[in-house]
């Protein structure tokens, strides 16, 4: 996510939901797509919603977008930079287009990523309801608390 967010050129606003799947900068293969959101309370940046999944193709040579014999990364499918797909809460209808034009399902691949949305819009909502409930110093905090708990307890 971090990555994802700092190889982003331009800038999200509420609503806005960036998309990628370059391996170089998400970590992963292409199949899997990344969806990042800024989340906002009262114009006050609270933090960002992520979440990742694995699409059952993205385009390139073989279906299911991992071909054994591939040898280089063209091969394997659409290469997504970090590109705004939603724009204040609207799916961009051209780079909707763009994907399922690229791809062999482009009905069930769009699926899941309406799928992925949800998710996102789901967890925004959960925050600033925890910010409201406890305040946003207060929820950093906690943030905060369960990553410094999550680092002590990973053995190095």
């Amino acid at each position: 996510m971090r990555e994802g967010i700092a190889s982003y050129k331009g800038t999200l606003r509420p609503g806005d939901i960036i998309l990628l799947n370059d391996p170089y900068i998400s970590g992963t293969h292409l199949p899997d797509l990344t969806l990042i959101a800024s989340i906002y309370e009262s114009q006050r940046l609270l933090g960002y919603d992520a979440n990742k999944a694995h699409h059952t193709d993205v385009g390139g040579k073989a279906p299911g977008s991992i071909a054994g014999d591939s040898t280089e990364l063209y091969q394997e499918g659409l290469i997504i930079p970090p590109v705004k797909f939603v724009r204040a809460g609207v799916i961009d209808l051209e780079l909707s287009w763009l994907i399922r034009s690229n791809v062999r399902t482009p009905d069930v691949q769009m699926g899941d990523l309406r799928a992925q949305i949800a998710a996102n819009n789901t967890g925004i909502r959960r925050v600033i309801e925890l910010s409201g409930q406890y305040g946003a110093d207060t929820l950093h905090s906690a943030m905060e608390e369960i990553m410094d708990y999550s680092e002590r307890r990973m053995p190095f």
